[in-house]
């Protein structure tokens, strides 16, 4: 058995779209907040750097439907009509 495993960790990953419009992936867990990259190489090295995935932990990738267009429309409606108080 290997003494370094850690256990067993879920992210989930899927397209998304960013603020301008273009796609890149978002990627989250039970455990902690979204993180979104570009490309799949920055979204697993920020990972790597926010302890998400940990050395010897096996990762299992639960990949999701892609974000709608409509979601990504309800998203910016709802910040452009938060106000900070």
């Amino acid at each position: 058995m290997n003494r370094y495993r850690t256990g067993t960790r879920t992210i989930m990953i899927r397209r998304a779209f960013d603020w301008t419009g273009q796609t890149g992936y978002e990627a989250w867990t039970k455990e902690h907040a979204s993180i979104f990259a570009p490309v799949i190489g920055l979204l697993i090295r920020d990972l790597q750097e926010l302890s998400v995935i940990r050395d010897g932990e096996t990762i299992l990738w639960q990949i999701e439907a892609p974000m709608e267009a409509e979601e990504m429309n309800a998203i910016n409606d709802e910040v452009r009509a938060f106000k900070f108080e």
